[in-house]
């Protein structure tokens, strides 16, 4: 709760997407406290600002966060770019926008065109936002052959 309240405090001045961790939805060993931290950002937020958590492939079916009052939208890492997989987000019990928030990057396993195309398909499929990564933050894992 600490360190919800200190991030609330530290930034909760300025225009904010809050996404609270990375790959935790729908969960693992440490989903509650990654919980206690959303929420304690969301009672400490007089501005309520849209805050979230950074799933980890799947659809809606999966999300461990959707029901969560302090869970206002969903940081999709799309596993299924194609109309199927957005479609259950459509279909979630509760309207909520979803961004298309971490899809492959380009040269790693994606292609020119296909981390080209991602922004279309995600806004085709009715995606509120888009969210763009660089493969160096990946590099690292790669044999510099592969650069």
């Amino acid at each position: 709760e600490k360190l919800g309240k200190y991030w609330q405090a530290r930034f909760g001045a300025y225009p904010v997407l809050w996404t609270t961790a990375q790959e935790v939805d729908p969960g693992h060993e440490f989903n509650d406290y990654w919980h206690r931290i959303a929420k304690a950002i969301y009672e400490n937020d007089a501005y309520h600002q849209p805050l979230t958590a950074h799933m980890e492939g799947g659809d809606a079916g999966n999300t461990g966060w959707g029901d969560k009052d302090y869970h206002s939208w969903f940081a999709v890492q799309p596993s299924n770019l194609q109309k199927d997989g957005y479609q259950t987000f459509w279909e979630y019990n509760e309207t909520k926008p979803y961004v298309a928030y971490e899809t492959g990057y380009e040269f790693n396993r994606v292609t020119t065109d296909e981390a080209r195309s991602t922004p279309y398909r995600a806004f085709s499929n009715g995606a509120f936002g888009f969210g763009y990564g660089v493969q160096g933050v990946w590099a690292i894992n790669d044999s510099t052959d592969s650069w």
